[in-house]
């Protein structure tokens, strides 16, 4: 059981989150109780390098890896001793990247106590999960103690919850002021986006999207559909209206797609559209045909609440305008985040109706769509310089994991 979905909702889940992975150690309490012990060893008690383990399913080509394979990768060998558990079942070149670059990689099937037993016994000196709320057993194993400090990236950009995980290391172009109060974790906030991003490829050719867009302007959600709340609905239906251009969306999950479909197919009608003339349900492409269809796209609209990560990074990486709506917690500020990092704020809107009004004027402008396409061209390296975060990742790490005297 995991809560993975509970986060596309647009709220402060904290306690909710903090609730369940009180629930997750009771069980494990009495079921593993020698896996909640602190731990027999001190930090950095060996004398060498400092030893971080890493575990995840999602070391493929995935976001997760995308962001941040290159952060495991940089970290320097003669500081870090770098042991790698991949709980996946693909591997690509991705994966075959990571494991060149550690001391040792192993692709695992054990189940989670068993792991658990496993990497206890590696007497790390800090354990580290990309993520713990898209496999289960990560949020079994963060709920355990297996390293004397363990800590949390956002490949699911939410607190874990878990009593046990010391740390959620994020960015700090994502994080509003008082971001602390949505973490159980102490968080960190390393430089700019807090990961390692990899710019898309080159973008293929689009010009299939014209005979979708029906001579009309074509802006485009891409978005994976869970993302997209009710409340949107009315607000895309508003651009629409407005402006006289198509809404597209990419063919994702069959299942929630149906759904999805039925549900803005209604709010467009009950606002006096017609759903077959301004809205357009893509097939799915290859990637780079992908990518030329973002780059031909008139305008981008990102989500609120839960943001796009690397679908904003394929947009920007092909000067493609994604309007961001801003959000209260990280995982509704990545876009935001990104557009501040090139100094485009014009592009983040604080509210529905600003939102709706910027994407009727920007429809309406094709002057400033090309100028703004100019700049992001221009500004794009911002996302994807990562010397800064890989530095401070490690001096973070060799800072968690010495102890105090």
């Amino acid at each position: 059981m995991a809560t993975f979905r509970l986060h596309y909702q647009d709220r402060d889940n904290t306690e909710l989150q903090c609730r369940f992975g009180d629930l997750v150690q009771r069980v494990l309490g009495a079921c593993a109780p020698q896996l909640l012990q602190p731990c027999t060893w001190r930090a950095r008690a060996h004398g060498g390098r400092v030893r971080v383990g890493v575990v995840s399913s999602h070391l493929m080509q995935h976001t997760v890896s995308r962001y941040f394979r290159e952060l495991i990768c940089g970290l320097d060998p003669t500081r870090f001793d770098v042991r790698v558990w991949y709980g996946g079942e693909a591997r690509d070149a991705s994966t075959q990247k990571i494991a060149q670059r550690v001391a040792a990689f192993e692709q695992v099937h054990d189940d989670a106590l068993a792991l658990a037993a496993k990497i206890r016994a590696a007497q790390l000196d800090v354990l580290i999960y990309p993520e713990t709320g898209m496999d289960p057993r990560h949020h079994v194993l963060g709920a355990l103690r297996l390293a004397p400090v363990q800590c949390v990236l956002y490949g699911h950009p939410a607190t874990s919850g878990l009593a046990n995980v010391d740390y959620f290391i994020s960015g700090a172009a994502l994080e509003p002021p008082d971001a602390q109060r949505h973490y159980r974790e102490k968080l960190v906030q390393l430089p700019a986006l807090g990961a390692c991003p990899q710019a898309p490829s080159a973008a293929g050719d689009g010009a299939w999207l014209d005979a979708h867009a029906q001579g009309a302007p074509l802006a485009l959600c891409l978005q994976n559909h869970l993302k997209l709340a009710p409340a949107f609905d009315a607000v895309l239906a508003d651009i629409a209206a407005r402006s006289g251009a198509r809404i597209g969306f990419f063919a994702r999950n069959s299942g929630v797609a149906g759904l999805f479909r039925a549900r803005i197919e209604g709010a467009f009608r009950e606002h006096g559209l017609d759903p077959a003339r301004a809205l357009v349900f893509l097939p799915a492409q290859e990637y780079s045909s992908y990518l030329g269809a973002v780059a031909r796209a008139a305008l981008i609209l990102d989500s609120p609440g839960f943001s796009g990560g690397a679908t904003s990074l394929d947009a920007f990486g092909v000067g493609a305008p994604v309007l961001a709506w801003q959000g209260a917690m990280a995982r509704g500020r990545q876009t935001s985040g990104m557009l501040a990092l090139m100094g485009i704020d014009e592009l983040v809107a604080s509210n529905a109706s600003d939102y709706a009004d910027q994407a009727v004027a920007l429809l309406a402008d094709g002057a400033r769509r090309d100028a703004l396409r100019a700049q992001i061209r221009q500004r794009d390296l911002a996302l994807f310089e990562h010397a800064s975060v890989t530095e401070g990742f490690m001096d973070f790490l060799e800072s968690a994991s010495t102890p105090a005297d």
